[in-house]
C-alpha cells in the first residue's frame, strides 16, 4: 500500500502492476485482529482525520457477505460519522 495506490500482484502470472486509488479497504482472516486499527487510532490522534472505522472480519469475522457490506456500508458512510447501532437487520434463522 502506497500514498497514492496499491501494486497488486498475480502469484500464478507473477505479473504486478499499481494501482491509484484514495482510500483501500482491508478484508483479513476469520480470526478478529484491529491491530492495523489500533496503530492507526494511536496515530493519527493529532492530525486532521475524519473518519477511521474497523470493520467486517477485524470487528468479527463472518461470512464474506457481511465484510463485503461492512466495506460499502464505510465507503457510503466515508467522512460521517460512525453511526451508534448496527444501521441493518440481520435476520436469524432457528431450525428448532
Amino acid at each position: 500500500i502506497h500514498v497514492d495506490g496499491v501494486t497488486l500482484s498475480d502469484p500464478l502470472t507473477e505479473t504486478s502492476f499499481v494501482l491509484a486509488c484514495d482510500a483501500v479497504v482491508l478484508v483479513t482472516d476469520r480470526l478478529p485482529n484491529d491491530g492495523l486499527y489500533q496503530e492507526l487510532k494511536s496515530a493519527t490522534t493529532d492530525t486532521p482525520l475524519n473518519s477511521l472505522r474497523v470493520i467486517g472480519d477485524a470487528d468479527a469475522p463472518s461470512i464474506i457477505e457481511r465484510a463485503v457490506f461492512a466495506g460499502h456500508l464505510a465507503a457510503r458512510e466515508f467522512d460521517e460519522p460512525a453511526a451508534e447501532n448496527t444501521p441493518f437487520r440481520i435476520e436469524r434463522i432457528s431450525l428448532q
